[in-house]
């Protein structure tokens, strides 16, 4: 790409133009209009300066007389007869009496016309005014010029200190933009630099870029993303793993147990038929493991799609009770619960139905023979509590925080002979996010474990076909 092309070269080249456009008009225009302005500024005196001496130029005699003006070197008093011969001039360095001269303005001023003049003479502005005097029956001219060498240095100054102010506006300003424009080139290359490593998986964590500009910003979204992008690469590779593992294991069983059958021509019948009752069981496995695994699959891809309407949660509960009392009475245990009526969330019933249902199957598979699970519903503050407690052995403090893991068991050996996969805690947790709720494990003391769900709250609906019950 040519560099005239980049942004960064447009906006510096624009920005650049503006500046000098500007420093050309405080450079070129101020300073002239300064000049007007104190050449313009003395006319209305020097007019009245010439009308108060033309009142006093002429005695009682009838005889020419100039003021005394000895101690005043800048002002100069000329008198023109009307042939334009000086007749009287009050200047002692430069006399002109006995002289025709002719000045800018002069018929103008033998027609009745007072002209005034104002310009710049070496290191002084001179002002002047010609104006008719009437003297006897005939009109003479009065010259006024006055030099004025202290307003001259004003201004002066003043055109130094805009010429200064000028030259600043203008190195300041293009300081700055070359300082900008390099920190931007140094930032938007790292930002590059940080893109092409995202997409590469080279990122390393901990380059954002500090600041509170819009490139510190994308930084950080992007320093965020690769975080989680870690995150879930990390996860990824270890659901693979233990995927990998958990097929493997009845796999290799299934394929003992069938090559121990066909190796074996002369086995058994009852042998046989306790080869295939094994390999029946770990196919059964198989298919929990995957039926497990597309659960989560569809919570993780179309779960936040779900459609989520007012239901009331106490339905369901009883439901998933009513289900499992015989198998927790299989199991020696009494499955007791305390449900408040019309807490209502927005959620889907078939998700809930299978938070509900793999919790308290869960509280039955682990909690002690003889022993009680206990489940509750109600409402605190703006949330809905479902808790399931059980008396069993509790969760060792190491394993709380991995409890919701794929794959992850607590007791692997135990949750084999139950026929436990370690995918139904992650199923809760994948499947309550989805109804915007949280989940968390706790112990109970003595012993014993607790899961806590709660859910946003919402109003009831108010028609009976909206609460989202099941047919």
């Amino acid at each position: 790409m040519k560099f005239y092309s980049r942004y960064s070269f447009r906006f510096c080249l624009i920005a650049l133009l503006i500046v000098i456009m500007f420093s050309l008009i405080c450079v070129f225009l101020i300073p002239p209009f300064l000049k007007n302005a104190f050449l313009l500024s003395p006319e209305k005196y020097i007019i009245n300066t010439a009308d108060i001496i033309a009142e006093t130029l002429v005695d009682e005699n009838g005889k020419i007389t100039l003021p005394n003006i000895q101690n005043n070197e800048e002002l100069r008093i000329t008198v023109f007869s009307p042939s334009l011969e000086v007749i009287a001039d009050s200047s002692k360095t430069d006399n002109t009496m006995g002289k025709f001269i002719i000045l800018p303005g002069t018929e103008n001023a033998m027609n009745g016309e007072k002209v005034f003049n104002a310009y710049v003479e070496e290191d002084a502005f001179v002002y002047s005014v010609l104006c008719p005097v009437s003297i006897g029956n005939e009109t003479h001219l009065l010259y006024i010029r006055h030099t004025n060498e202290e307003l001259a240095q004003e201004f002066a100054f003043s055109r130094r200190a805009c010429t200064t102010s000028g030259l600043l506006l203008l190195i300041t300003p293009i300081a700055l933009l070359i300082y900008n424009i390099i920190d931007l080139s140094k930032r938007m290359n790292a930002l590059t630099l940080s893109v092409t490593q995202l997409t590469s998986s080279d990122y390393v964590l901990g380059k954002a870029l500090t600041g509170n500009d819009e490139i510190s910003n994308i930084s950080q979204i992007l320093e965020d993303y690769a975080a989680l992008q870690q995150k879930t690469d990390e996860l990824k590779r270890r659901f693979v793993s233990d995927a990998s593992h958990e097929l493997k294991t009845p796999l290799a069983a299934v394929k003992l147990l069938s090559d121990t059958i066909l190796l074996t021509p002369d086995m058994k019948h009852e042998d046989v038929c306790e080869f295939l009752t094994d390999i029946s069981n770990e196919i059964d496995r198989l298919t929990r493991i995957c039926s497990n695994l597309l659960q989560i699959t569809k919570h993780d891809t179309i779960g936040a799609k779900a459609e989520l309407v007012p239901l009331d949660l106490s339905v369901v509960a009883e439901n998933v009770s009513r289900i499992l009392n015989q198998p927790a009475s299989t199991a020696g245990l009494e499955l007791r619960h305390e449900l408040q009526h019309g807490c209502f969330v927005l959620a889907n019933y078939d998700i809930v139905f299978q938070i509900f249902y793999n919790l308290i199957e869960n509280a039955i598979k682990y909690g002690a023979e003889g022993k009680e699970v206990r489940v509750f519903l109600f409402r605190r503050d703006e949330n809905i509590i479902f808790i399931v407690d059980d008396d069993g052995m509790g969760i060792p403090s190491n394993d709380l925080e991995r409890i919701f893991d794929r794959f992850y068991r607590v007791d692997k050996a135990r949750a084999r002979a139950t026929g436990g996969t370690g995918l139904g805690l992650s199923i809760v947790a994948s499947a309550v996010q989805t109804c915007r709720g949280t989940v968390e494990a706790q112990n109970r003391a003595p012993h014993g474990a607790r899961f806590i769900v709660k859910f946003p709250s919402c109003p009831a609906p108010e028609t009976k076909t909206e609460r989202g019950e099941a047919e």
